[in-house]
């Protein structure tokens, strides 16, 4: 039997995720009610420097927001692509492509506290806020875009970097 109401429950969690819900820009411009839904469901998670958070090629099951700390995403042959940080997000692409594959390993680089919210209430929160989703959408869609480039250029960076050797062997 819980000892707190589901409505102080939830009111203790808004307060505790205020500054993550401050600092997170896609949290912002969400009903309250929304807002309210998505922090009573939030699942924190602590991780250590160089603790994997992500790995590119794997299931997508929810996506994460960065409380405290910073994370190195790369592409799947290494390519760094940047570094996230406090009130950052990161995995909304798995959800919202239809592939629900990862396409980019996220990696500590300090101690970093995340906040996991589950696919399955990602889309009822977003389910009745088209506006929104279109705005994670194309935020999701740059970012997979840019990765996929990254990607390309450090795959032919590889390849000529081998075929040079090759030609210094012969």
């Amino acid at each position: 039997m819980p000892i707190l109401s589901e409505r102080l429950q939830t009111e203790i969690n808004l307060h505790c995720y205020t500054t993550l819900v401050e600092s997170v820009s896609i949290l912002q411009d969400l009903p309250d009610d929304t807002v309210s839904e998505i922090v009573s469901h939030l699942k924190s998670e602590i991780y250590l420097p160089n603790d994997i958070l992500v790995k590119a090629g794997s299931e997508g099951d929810c996506m994460y927001f960065i409380a405290s700390g910073t994370v190195a995403v790369s592409t799947p042959t290494g390519r760094e692509v940047c570094h996230l940080q406090d009130g950052a997000y990161f995995g909304e692409i798995a959800l919202i492509r239809k592939d629900h594959k990862r396409i980019a390993n996220v990696v500590a680089i300090e101690m970093v506290e995340v906040y996991k919210l589950e696919s399955k209430i990602f889309k009822k929160c977003l389910a009745e806020l088209p506006d929104t989703y279109k705005r994670l959408e194309k935020i999701s869609q740059d970012r997979y875009n840019r990765t996929n480039f990254l990607e390309e250029l450090h795959k032919k960076h590889i390849l000529e970097k081998s075929l040079a050797r090759k030609h210094e062997i012969d």
